[in-house]
């Protein structure tokens, strides 16, 4: 779990140095920014944590040069607003990149700056938003946990409720109470040798 462990450190010294107005989040490392950022409009201004993955450092462990990005997103009519107001991307950016270099990830290292980009594009500025990375490496343990407790376990069973018709308050709780159920799925997997 030590790339949960990155992206958790990065956010809370994000929020440590910024607040709570801000929206933090760990995205997946994905190729469609474009959907992410749709899918999360609402939540500007916004940092924005990935794991990038990285090159296996030599060695009787394994290790990684690992890279996380930090998007700074931040939404609004004018440019100058957006990048350089009180919440605007520039600002947000000039208050992380310091207060992350050098900050120690317990248990696992320090972050080092890599880059800063603007990642400026027309179709970016044409919704009203600003984008920009910084980038950190850490050296990155990869190790097998030895605690049994915190292994995956067999999937063995999948339970579904199934309602097919439109709920009548759509604000009834989940899951369905017992006996409401349109449809019910039990499906139980057989079990061989060691996972």
């Amino acid at each position: 779990m030590s790339i949960t462990l990155v992206q958790d450190a990065i956010i809370a010294r994000a929020k440590q140095v910024l607040g709570a107005a801000i929206h933090y989040e760990a995205l997946p490392a994905t190729a469609d920014l474009d959907a992410q950022l749709a899918a999360r409009a609402k939540r500007f201004p916004a940092v924005f944590v990935a794991f990038l993955g990285g090159p296996a450092i030599g060695g009787d462990t394994v290790l990684l040069d690992a890279e996380f990005a930090m998007l700074v997103v931040t939404m609004g009519a004018s440019e100058a607003t957006r990048r350089e107001g009180k919440q605007g991307a520039v600002t947000i950016l000039e208050r992380l990149v310091p207060a992350l270099h050098g900050h120690i990830v317990a248990d696992i290292g320090s972050l080092s700056l890599a880059s800063v980009t603007n990642l400026f594009a027309p179709a970016l500025d044409e919704k009203g938003l600003s984008l920009y990375a910084a980038s950190y490496r850490i050296k990155l343990p990869m190790e097998l946990d030895a605690d049994p407790a915190n292994n995956l376990a067999p999937l063995t069973t999948i339970h579904a409720d199934w309602q097919l018709a439109r709920p009548v308050d759509p604000a009834a709780p989940l899951p369905l109470p017992a006996g409401a159920a349109d449809a019910v799925d039990v499906v139980s997997f057989p079990q061989t040798g060691e996972p």
